[in-house]
């Protein structure tokens, strides 16, 4: 049977109003056996098309109307797709284990949120997935990451802020990124990454359609991942929205835990029934048991095969829980303890395990011999992540820009810093011993063509930073910031071909701030190390920074 059979989608039942007066609510009935799923075709008064809305009796806690079959029970699956499935699920559940502990031994920083309890939702899709399919996460990305293939050493080094990370110690937790298995990112920000996942859905098109690429398994898929909180927010709406409107392929999965953050899912939103948004928009909106990897994996099955074929999206709400908080700087105190362990009761990698035992698709020898892999793996994972180097210093300012440079690229293809026009008139001020030391390339001498400043004006300007130098000393004149006067008159030394003395004015000037008894003064010299070019003409305080103008003392 389909898991998009037809039945009648009865209305949920109302329970009691949380104070009187207020509007009974209609919350998600958690039962622990969901038997398939159906639909039924809605006639749309406005649009005069039919709407596939999809229900389970999950929500409904009924059987299927208009059918005397029995309901459908786990999808067949073989004895290897199953070892892949426990397999997948396990080593989720044991790098999350580790990263707990790795976190709380001051391994990782920053906020880290676990996927315990959901393992059943990224195995279930991504297993199904080709390389050339797409896949956007949330914060809670370290599964995902895995399940797309990514190493479990470059996830725990990325994790631990290492260069042999995935994003080379740049991303961590909560934004994990990987090229080569086109994992699109994690994203910080509930919602962030459904734009993206939507781009990357009107992409896979755009080059299947227009630029007629071609590939024999039809459309690549992309899969966006986010969270019941998410599914209030404007961007999800506006993506099923276009994605519906384009046919896009893209699977929109919902791991609705329940939770976002401390905020109950059924108090934060007017219909908790978050699938039934996709036949709002003309998309089929599946629910299912989150807990049982085989039900997500026939629901993933279908939907994964419109997407490819062209026929459009799908909205899959998948009921979950998480086994830990929030995050792990969460004591996750607000959740009923009766909640918490029904949920345990029904762990994924149990039923799972349970499953492949009762149909002798594997021995427990077997599954001992999997767990015994994974616990090597993820040791191995960590030995390699702690000694593993930090990124060099050089490397903090790339992936900031477009440009390596982060100056823009002109017309002619080159960095426009190189464009001797870009810095006329201007000088850079920088540290070149401190930088050259953290492993940073010194600043270069940067061009500039004015001229040499007449001495009657220099003098006038050397006069009247002395004056507020005074006034700044005498505490007359009070400053929010510190502020330092550097001038570099460049020196006419053309003989040497020295560009920091030479007449055509190149120069740089660079402010080191040392330590003299307990105050921090900041000194200026010549990037080429020669402080005897400058003349220390005044200073004064300001929050406790002293500040000095200096003046050139090779003057002509």
């Amino acid at each position: 049977m389909s898991a998009f059979a037809a039945v009648r989608i009865p209305s949920p039942t109302l329970v009691g109003a949380r104070s009187a007066g207020e509007k009974p609510y209609a919350p998600f009935v958690s039962c622990p056996a969901a038997h398939g799923l159906h639909r039924t075709h809605l006639r749309s008064t406005r649009l005069g098309r039919p709407l596939l809305a999809v229900s389970s009796d999950v929500l409904s806690g009924q059987k299927s109307l208009g059918s005397n079959s029995s309901p459908s029970h786990h999808a067949v699956v073989s004895r290897e797709e199953a070892l892949v499935l426990y397999e997948d699920m396990l080593l989720g559940r044991v790098f999350e284990d580790m990263c707990a502990q790795m976190y709380y031994r001051g391994k990782m920083f920053g906020f880290v949120h676990l996927y315990n309890g959901q393992e059943a939702i990224s195995t279930g899709f991504i297993k199904l997935l080709e390389t050339r399919d797409s896949v956007v996460s949330t914060y809670r990305d370290h599964v995902h990451a895995l399940s797309k293939g990514v190493p479990a050493r470059a996830v725990m080094a990325e994790l631990f802020g290492k260069a042999t990370g995935c994003c080379r110690g740049q991303g961590g937790s909560m934004h994990m990124f990987s090229a080569p298995h086109n994992l699109l990112g994690g994203f910080a920000f509930i919602g962030e990454g459904i734009p993206v996942a939507t781009g990357a859905a009107f992409s896979s098109k755009y080059r299947h359609e227009v630029l007629k690429e071609s590939n024999p398994n039809g459309l690549d898929v992309t899969v966006a991942f986010f969270g019941d909180g998410t599914c209030n927010n404007g961007q999800f709406f506006e993506c099923l929205n276009m994605a519906q409107l384009w046919k896009l392929p893209i699977v929109f999965v919902v791991e609705n835990n329940l939770w976002a953050i401390g905020m109950s899912h059924l108090r934060a939103t007017s219909d908790p029934e978050i699938w039934k948004k996709g036949p709002a928009f003309g998309m089929p909106g599946v629910h299912v048991d989150g807990m049982d990897v085989l039900k997500v994996r026939e629901v993933a099955v279908e939907a994964i095969g419109r997407a490819r074929s062209g026929e459009g999206p799908t909205l899959v709400e998948c009921e979950t829980y998480r086994f830990r908080g929030h995050s792990l700087a969460d004591p996750d105190e607000l959740r009923n303890p009766d909640e918490k362990a029904h949920y345990a009761a029904r762990d994924p990698i149990i039923t799972l395990k349970k499953y492949i035992l009762e149909n002798s698709l594997a021995s427990e020898t077997e599954l001992k011999a999997i767990e015994k892999k994974i616990d090597e793996l993820i040791e191995d994972a960590v030995e390699f992540a702690d000694s593993s180097p930090p990124p060099p210093r050089s490397q903090l300012l790339e992936n900031v820009f477009a440009d390596p440079k982060g100056f823009g690229i002109g017309p002619d293809g080159k960095y426009r810093c190189e464009d001797p026009k870009f810095t006329e008139g201007t000088a850079q001020i920088g540290n070149s011993d401190s930088l050259e030391n953290d492993g940073l390339e010194a600043v270069k001498p940067v061009q500039f063509h004015s001229k040499p400043w007449p001495p009657p004006l220099l003098l006038l300007l050397l006069l009247l930073l002395q004056v507020v130098c005074l006034l700044c000393e005498a505490g007359l004149v009070d400053l929010d910031l510190g502020l330092l006067f550097l001038i570099l008159l460049p020196s006419p030394d053309e003989e040497r071909g020295d560009p920091l003395r030479s007449r055509s004015g190149h120069g740089v000037l660079v402010a080191r701030k040392v330590t003299e008894g307990e105050e921090e003064v900041l000194r200026a010299s010549r990037a080429d190390g020669e402080p005897g070019g400058f003349g220390f003409i005044g200073g004064g305080r300001s929050e406790g920074v002293r500040f000095c103008a200096f003046s050139s003392s090779r003057i002509r």
